[in-house]
């Protein structure tokens, strides 16, 4: 999928149930999160985040941060507990009025509607945290690979850079159903449920990136991997991590 259909599909997400899209708990769909419980998920979750950097000694300055994927803004919120300012960016224009709705009056805080596969609103240098969980995943590998160098660009030297990942394309480790099905090879089961997806408006894609191929492509751009943790965030019975990753400072 396209960015343009990424857009397309998220902002329809944003307009008919946006709560559940970022957050997909099945007793949840039709819109039946609370606003409290929701963002009370990204207090908790951003508290762990920094936690476990204080943990790890990587305690540099926190005057900017970066919620990449924002959504209804979250985390945002969050990081603004921690933070001088936080900019949050999204690509569908639905949820971004949300998270302006919702955080109305939050100083230090920014959302901004970002559609291309850079960061350009970003200038480079500029950010101390990047913080991405259950984004990256939704898109094809070739955008995947054009946000992390992304950024790497916008992080200022020590800034660090949190964000999970399916280690590969989700797909069903087990097949169910006669017929047919049961002999067919999982290749070509995948790809009849792949054309039949392609039907669904809104719908949600997973995808993901090799552990190897993450880490080798940060440290090629100049910011390794330090730390890596078991992430199944995506659902899947496929393996999937959380990356801490530092900007170098030469």
């Amino acid at each position: 999928m396209r960015l343009s259909g990424l857009r397309r599909h998220w902002n329809e997400y944003g307009k008919s149930d946006p709560l559940w899209a970022i957050l997909t708990a099945p007793d949840k769909k039709g819109n039946r999160w609370s606003i409290d419980e929701f963002l009370q998920t990204g207090r908790d979750e951003i508290a762990g985040v920094i936690a476990y950097l204080d943990e790890r000694g990587l305690k540099g300055p926190r005057r900017h941060a970066l919620d990449f994927g924002c959504g209804a803004g979250r985390v945002t919120h969050a990081l603004a507990a921690y933070f001088d300012r936080v900019t949050g960016v999204d690509i569908a224009p639905s949820m971004i009025d949300k998270a302006r709705h919702l955080h109305a009056g939050l100083g230090g805080v920014e959302f901004r509607v970002n559609t291309s596969d850079r960061l350009d609103s970003i200038e480079s240098g500029s950010v101390d945290l990047v913080y991405t969980r259950l984004v990256l995943q939704h898109m094809p590998p070739r955008y995947i690979r054009s946000y992390l160098a992304e950024f790497v660009r916008v992080l200022a030297p020590g800034g660090v850079l949190v964000f999970q990942l399916p280690g590969e394309n989700a797909v069903p480790v087990t097949v169910t159903g006669g017929g047919l099905k049961s002999v067919m090879p999982r290749p070509v089961i995948s790809l009849i449920r792949a054309v039949r997806q392609l039907r669904e408006f809104p719908r949600m894609e997973i995808h993901g990136l090799p552990r190897a191929e993450v880490e080798q492509l940060l440290a090629g751009l100049g910011a390794p991997v330090v730390d890596v943790v078991d992430d199944r965030a995506h659902g899947a019975d496929s393996p999937g991590y959380r990356y801490c990753a530092v900007k170098s400072t030469g």
